[in-house]
């Protein structure tokens, strides 16, 4: 059987996991009696779909993993703001990227992208805070 996103996922940060000094994921009994506590009290919630709403990108490719990495390599240091930069705004510049110039996520062209392309990537009129902070993370 082919390894599931999740597996690979887990296998890829183990060791970042296994360095950790100042994170750690609690014990495993913890979050299952408190999954079950919130079951007999009655709470209910549901997780949204990662494709819920209009801004996450889902190919089932590589492309995928390039998306996710480009958001969480940007997602920082803006949320909320006056001039109405959030999340999704920036979880559907990077997804209109991903569908109509996938490659442009690409490790490669990572690698090499400039300030004024990833300016491009957003509305015109957004200014993206730290732009070239954002530009090294994505190196």
């Amino acid at each position: 059987m082919d390894p599931s996103p999740i597996d690979f996922i887990q296998e890829s940060t183990k060791w970042v996991v296994s360095q950790a000094q100042h994170v750690k994921l609690g014990d495993k009994g913890a979050f299952e009696s408190a999954a079950a506590s919130l079951v007999e009290s009655g709470a209910t919630t549901s997780i949204p779909s990662w494709l819920d709403g209009d801004f996450h990108f889902f190919d089932g490719s590589v492309a995928t993993y390039n998306y996710i990495f480009v958001v969480d390599a940007l997602n920082f240091c803006f949320w909320p703001s006056e001039s109405g930069l959030e999340y999704d705004v920036l979880a559907r510049a990077v997804r209109s990227v991903a569908q109509e110039t996938p490659d442009a996520l690409s490790p490669s062209a990572l690698s090499k992208i400039t300030e004024d392309t990833l300016q491009l990537w957003f509305p015109r009129d957004t200014d993206l805070p730290n732009l070239s902070e954002r530009c090294r993370l994505l190196r």
